[in-house]
């Protein structure tokens, strides 16, 4: 996993969004970064977790999170 992968992630582990393989995906790939990499990632990890505070507290449509990561997944492959 890339740093910018592990940017990716760690702005969705911020926000609570990783599945249960992504979050052990994720740690295994922190664990394994040097310190400097792990510094950047809990940055981005602080910065992003106090934006949650501005966002409505609604539960979004079951399906709504399995389309977005759909159309992600379409995405990367073109």
């Amino acid at each position: 996993m890339n740093v910018s992968e592990l940017l990716e992630l760690a702005v969705l582990d911020a926000f609570g969004l990783l599945d249960d393989e992504e979050q052990h995906a994720f740690h295994r790939a922190f664990v394994a970064s040097p310190p400097a990499v792990q510094a950047q990632l809990r940055r981005e990890q602080t910065r992003f977790s106090h934006v949650e505070d501005l966002l409505p507290q609604v539960d979004p449509p079951a399906a709504l999170r399995a389309a977005v990561l759909e159309r992600i997944r379409a995405a990367e492959v073109e």
